[in-house]
């Protein structure tokens, strides 16, 4: 589709490939607010998804697990958030959705990379005991 972001991704976008499958390309996105956060894009250009087959749907449970293990091992993600929002294909004059679900994985503990520490301040996870103690965020 000419008008779809994902359909017509440049040299420069498609660097963050990780991972592709006949029916899921995985990037790394390239706002890292979330350290590891990756876009799970869907192969074939749907707009729905209701549009989806079978197989995709299957294919995406094989992806989800070996994804989310291997940041639990290699960054200590706690937890992931999974979301399908499309929202900005409606922000031009033509609508061009396409199905993609952006994993943001979730700290308790900070993130050394290359010397640079990142600590996950949105979403504390907490234990109980964490939280009858009053340690976290406000």
């Amino acid at each position: 589709m000419d008008n779809c972001e994902f359909c017509n991704l440049t040299p420069e976008e498609e660097k963050y490939l990780l991972y592709r499958s006949g029916y899921w390309n995985v990037y790394l996105a390239d706002n890292q607010d979330y350290i590891g956060s990756c876009c799970v894009v869907s192969a074939v250009h749907y707009e729905s998804l209701s549009e989806l087959p079978m197989d995709a749907w299957v294919n995406l449970n094989e992806i989800i697990k070996a994804l989310e293990p291997m940041l639990k091992e290699t960054l200590g993600a706690a937890m992931f958030n999974w979301s399908c929002l499309m929202n900005n294909a409606y922000k031009s004059a033509v609508p061009a959705p396409h199905v993609h679900f952006l994993v943001r994985p979730r700290y308790k503990d900070p993130v050394t990379i290359n010397g640079k520490e990142f600590r996950d301040l949105t979403i504390p996870l907490m234990s109980p005991a964490d939280s009858a103690r009053g340690e976290g965020h406000p």
